[in-house]
This record gives structure tokens, sequence and C-alpha cells, in this order.
């Protein structure tokens, strides 16, 4: 089933994303929506490299 991970809402120099993954982060203002954007880009696009003893953070299954 879809789910929504984030939504973006607001106008010329005012942009906001709220972040909706489990555990994630409050609202974040943005200037532009181009930064608004290349966040949530940013946030999706990120792969997590683990040095030797870290600990893993887990993604959804989805995105495997």
């Amino acid at each position: 089933a879809g789910r929504r991970l984030f939504r973006l809402r607001g106008g010329p120099g005012k942009w906001w994303v709220a972040d909706e993954r489990a555990g994630a982060c409050p609202t974040l203002t943005f200037k532009e929506q181009g930064a608004a954007m290349a966040f949530i880009c940013a946030e999706l696009m990120h792969e997590l490299l683990l040095a030797e003893g870290q600990e893993p953070h887990i993604i959804e299954g989805w995105n495997v």
C-alpha cells in the first residue's frame, strides 16, 4: 500500500517539508522550493556507508 513519505507545502519565500516517515524529524522550512526538493531527494537517495562496528540504519522493505 502506498504511503506518503514527505509533504511539501507553501509558496514563494516559505516552503515547508513534513517528513512523515516513522521516527523522522519534525517539519523543516526552506526559502526556495528547489532547496526543499533537494532535501527530499537527498534523504531518499542517501546510501549510508558504515565503518566496522557501527550500528546500521534499517530502511523500509519497499525501498530494497
